[in-house]
């Protein structure tokens, strides 16, 4: 990935949130700009390919963390105009693991 721009004039921001191995990672990308951006997906710690959660830009573009988002097999992104993209990388979702583990441990299988 490029050096972080700091300039005054930046309008993009984006963090890759990591977890511990089972958890996966997050990537959030907020673009205040007022054109497209290309964006370079960071490389994570798993082989896995980035799935989209969500893209502000794209109608109703938000998928419920259990079901798989749209894969994203390229290594660059284009960020619409003032939209914000999440992004995870996993086999499930790190919120739903934990829901499953949290049943598990409890018993209940409802």
């Amino acid at each position: 990935m490029n050096r972080p721009d700091w300039a005054e004039s930046s309008q993009s921001i984006g963090m890759l949130l990591q977890g511990i191995a089972e958890e996966g990672e997050i990537y959030l990308f907020a673009h205040a700009g007022d054109q497209p951006l290309n964006i370079e997906l960071p490389v994570a710690g798993r082989d896995d390919p980035w799935r989209v959660l969500v893209d502000t830009a794209k109608p109703l573009e938000m998928t419920p963390p259990d079901k798989a988002g749209e894969i994203l097999h390229q290594r660059d992104y284009q960020v619409q105009s003032k939209s914000v993209l999440v992004l995870y990388k996993n086999e499930a979702c790190p919120r739903t693991k934990r829901k499953a583990m949290a049943l598990d441990s409890s018993g209940d299988d409802s």
